[in-house]
C-alpha cells in the first residue's frame, strides 16, 4: 500500500483519455523505474509520471492510441462480429470476462436504441435482454466461438439493419435533425460545456462553437478532439460521417500549446 500500481494507474488514465491501457503501461514502464511488485511511489506518480504524461501528451497518444470500438449491426458478417469480440478481448486470450461482455453488449444495445428512447426505457430494455440471455451473473468468461455461435445472433437481432452512417443517423423517421447538442469535456482542466452545432456541419463546426464557448481554453491553440476513441483530426470531415456521433454525444477536447518539441497542457 506504499504506492500506486502501474497497471491501475494506466487503466485509470486510459479511462479518462483516448489511450490504450496496455500500451500506456508499457510506455510508463519504459520511462520510469517500476518496482518488482509493479508499484510506483505516490510522490513519483505526482511529481514525475503525471507531469511527464501531460507535458508530452502527443507523444503518449502516438505511442498508446486507443482503437475506435467496432460498430455492429444486424447484417454484420461473422468476421465483423469476431472483430467486435476481439476489441473487448484486451488480453488476446480468446475469452472475455462476463462482466466485460455484459458491459460491451449493454453499451452496444444502449447506442442502438437511439436518442428517441428515454434513458429509463433503454436501461430496462438492456437489463431484460441480459437477463433473458443468461447474463445475470458477472462471474466467469466466454470464449470467442461460443459467443459467435450462441449469443451474437440474439444481440444482432436487436440492432439496426445497417450501419448508422448508412441510414442517416441524424434522421428520426421523417424528421431530420437540424442541429446536434454535444457535451465537450476537457479532462485535464475539468471543464465541460454543451455546444450546439449544425447536423450538416463538419468537425470544424465543433471547433468554431468552442471558440465562442471557451475563448480562453482555445487561446492555448487548436485542441485535439476525440470521440469514441477516434481522433477527429480533419476539420473538413462531415459530422454525419463520424460513426455513432449524435445528439448528447460526449467529445473530449485536449488543449495543446507547442513549445519546441514538447507539448504543455493548458
Amino acid at each position: 500500500t506504499w504506492g500506486i500500481c502501474v497497471t491501475e494507474l494506466s487503466v485509470a488514465t486510459a479511462a479518462a483519455l483516448p489511450m490504450n491501457e496496455d500500451s500506456l503501461e508499457r510506455f510508463i514502464r519504459d520511462r520510469f523505474e517500476v518496482a518488482r511488485e509493479g508499484m510506483l511511489s505516490v510522490d513519483e506518480v505526482g511529481d514525475q509520471v503525471l507531469p511527464y504524461l501531460s507535458q508530452r501528451l502527443l507523444e503518449v497518444l502516438t505511442a498508446a492510441p486507443a482503437l475506435p470500438i467496432p460498430e455492429l449491426h444486424r447484417k454484420s458478417s461473422r468476421q465483423e462480429v469476431i472483430e467486435w469480440f476481439n476489441y473487448w478481448d484486451q488480453d488476446d486470450t480468446g475469452e472475455v470476462s462476463l462482466s466485460d461482455l455484459r458491459f460491451a453488449m449493454a453499451r452496444t444495445l444502449y447506442a442502438a436504441l437511439g436518442d428517441s428512447v428515454d434513458c429509463a426505457t433503454r436501461e430496462a430494455v438492456v437489463a431484460l435482454f441480459l437477463l433473458e440471455e443468461g447474463f445475470s451473473s458477472p462471474d466467469g468468461a466466454l470464449g470467442r466461438e461460443h459467443f459467435v455461435r450462441e449469443y451474437a445472433p440474439a444481440l444482432q437481432a436487436n440492432l439496426p439493419l445497417t450501419r448508422p452512417e448508412s441510414q442517416d443517423e441524424f434522421g428520426k423517421g421523417e424528421e431530420v435533425l437540424r442541429s446536434l447538442m454535444l457535451k465537450v469535456v476537457a479532462p485535464f482542466s475539468g471543464q465541460t460545456a454543451m455546444i450546439e452545432v449544425p447536423a450538416a456541419g463538419t468537425v470544424g463546426s465543433i471547433r468554431a462553437a468552442l471558440v465562442s464557448t471557451w475563448g480562453h481554453f482555445m487561446s492555448a491553440g487548436q485542441p485535439l478532439l476525440f470521440f469514441n476513441n477516434q481522433h477527429l483530426d480533419d476539420d473538413a470531415a462531415p459530422l454525419r460521417a463520424v460513426p455513432s456521433l449524435g445528439t448528447d454525444s460526449v467529445v473530449l477536447a485536449l488543449s495543446m500549446k507547442d513549445q519546441g518539441t514538447t507539448c504543455v497542457v493548458s
